[in-house]
């Protein structure tokens, strides 16, 4: 029985390709341009019904279908002027194409982090709808994408986060079910795990109660981590001595100078946790990664925003109109320190190379000077 019934095929106000890639498809093979039109279409109709979160259905906006849509094409005429006709964008084309057009366009920060945020989409569409394994990140230094005066995790909400990580996965101890509830999570960890129902046991629970996300999402409160922090991460940042995540130059995001971080005790307790735990999983063998994703690699951006919608809806934290990534961690954790610390210690928290960006996170709101007006006469 389809109880979906028949998708209605989807209808954009603006043309698949545009004007200007019609005219480059011309220049190649005869096919050509009815072999973009389909793949263009089936991009977009999957950005349109699905693209934000696949397993919820959930797709984007018209509006970031649309720009998508244009940016799409002006990467896909710049591939083929490298390299002929093709659908098919490499992690290599995307590290040329954004090395070239950081070097020789005039585009600003602003437009260049769109270029990578639609050079992401395509590589998403790519992994859920070809089976592709894709992660990339960026290499250009370039400044965090403009997050705006609302679009941050409140300081009341980075509780509620981090409750709701200690409890993502999380299930019974083996020894403290029931049979019968013992066999119902043995179904559910073999469908997570996609391991056998028989070969499920004692050491399955506790990957299923593992400190990996709390620990992450700890660090992540206390440091303001960007996602590419996230995936270059290695167990030798972690200073549980001195409390602090010391971050070499070499592999800071802006590459300045080296940064220590000072870590809460929550993120000291949870990262033991998982240190201890990490030594004894295989995929973890012969790397130095603190954190893999289940597919083994380095998290990038869309799965650290996939977990994090994961948790928002966990920790029952209404967005409220914003527009809630992982940068909304980093701005929420950039205010809270730039409103309630020395701006010094501020800036060497979230690592900024110039105190004038940690300043432009300081905006207390009419919450916080409400209590002060009265003081002041």
């Amino acid at each position: 029985m389809n109880f979906a019934g028949e998708a209605a095929e989807a209808t954009f106000d603006f043309p698949i390709v545009a004007e200007e890639t019609i005219d480059s498809l011309a220049d190649q093979h005869a096919r050509a341009q009815t072999d973009y039109d389909s793949w263009k279409r089936e991009l977009l109709e999957w950005l349109l019904t699905e693209g934000k979160d696949p397993d919820r259905l959930r797709g984007y906006s018209d509006r970031t279908v649309r720009n998508t849509s244009y940016k799409t094409d002006q990467i896909m005429r710049w591939l083929w002027n490298e390299r002929g006709y093709t659908t098919e964008l490499t992690p290599e084309d995307a590290d040329q194409l954004m090395k070239e057009l950081g070097r020789y366009s005039e585009y600003g920060d602003a437009n260049l982090n769109t270029f990578v945020k639609v050079i992401k989409r395509v590589f998403q569409f790519y992994n859920h709808e070809r089976r592709r394994s894709i992660e990339w990140e960026c290499r250009l230094n370039l400044n965090e994408p403009n997050v705006t005066n609302r679009d941050y995790f409140k300081k009341d909400e980075f509780r509620a986060l981090y409750e709701a990580a200690l409890k993502h996965g999380a299930v019974k101890h083996y020894h403290s079910c029931t049979p019968a509830e013992r066999d119902a999570l043995k179904r559910v960890l073999a469908q997570r795990f996609e391991t056998p129902k028989e070969q499920i046991g004692p050491e399955a629970f506790q990957r299923a109660n593992s400190f990996k996300i709390p620990s992450l999402v700890s660090v992540a409160l206390d440091c303001g981590l960007r996602p590419v922090e996230v995936g270059r991460a290695t167990v030798d940042w972690v200073n549980l001595d001195n409390a602090t995540l010391d971050i070499p130059k070499e592999e800071s995001s802006k590459n300045v100078e080296n940064w220590r971080c000072v870590l809460s005790d929550k993120s000291l307790r949870t990262l033991r946790k998982w240190l201890g735990e990490r030594s004894t999983y295989e995929k973890y063998e012969g790397t130095n990664a603190l954190w893999l994703n289940d597919k083994g690699n380095v998290y990038g951006s869309s799965p650290l925003n996939y977990l994090l919608e994961k948790l928002i809806e966990s920790a029952e934290i209404q967005p409220a109109g914003r527009e809630l990534t992982w940068y909304s961690i980093r701005h929420g954790v950039a205010t809270v320190w730039a409103d309630e610390e020395n701006i010094q210690d501020a800036r060497e928290q979230l690592r900024h190379k110039k105190v004038e960006t940690t300043l432009g996170y300081a905006h207390s709101g009419a919450e916080g000077r409400l209590g002060k007006v009265n003081s002041k006469w």
